[in-house]
């Protein structure tokens, strides 16, 4: 009897283990498509000699729109950031995830905010730490 409930919990434990590893690498695919798409961006920015001119917003245009926003933007202003749950480690965005759902019932509809500095004549914003690799512990707002 007690060999069969053992036989059991290790299968179970298996299943269990490769379907979390199938969701992980399905999951780290998935990113890995975000970031070939953002390398795209970045290339065609670079040809495109915009950053002679402008500094790089993430997109593939409107250069020129954003950099107009970015000169309207006067110390003090607030800036507001939401990450995308999918270009996060899957460590960082469950983290992310518990802390809108905690989150979401307040006025918050961002995950972090900041406000505009003047330094040196250049507008600057200055986040809290951005998450870094999935082994390095990090919570959305620095708390």
């Amino acid at each position: 009897m007690a060999i069969a409930k053992a036989g059991r919990f290790g299968t179970t434990a298996a299943v269990l283990a490769a379907t979390s590893a199938s969701g992980l690498a399905f999951w780290e695919f998935k990113r890995s498509q975000i970031f070939a798409a953002d390398r795209g961006f970045r290339e065609r920015y670079r040809e495109t000699g915009s950053e002679t001119r402008f500094p790089f917003y993430g997109k593939d245009s409107g250069y020129e729109i954003d950099y107009m926003i970015e000169l309207g933007l006067q110390p003090g202003d607030r800036c507001v950031a939401c990450y995308r749950l999918a270009a996060l480690p899957i460590t960082h965005a469950a983290v992310l995830f518990c802390h809108r759902w905690k989150t979401r019932g307040g006025p918050a509809a961002f995950d972090e905010e900041a406000e505009i500095e003047l330094v040196n004549g250049q507008r600057h914003c200055q986040h809290p730490v951005r998450p870094g690799p999935w082994w390095c512990p990090w919570y959305p707002g620095g708390a």
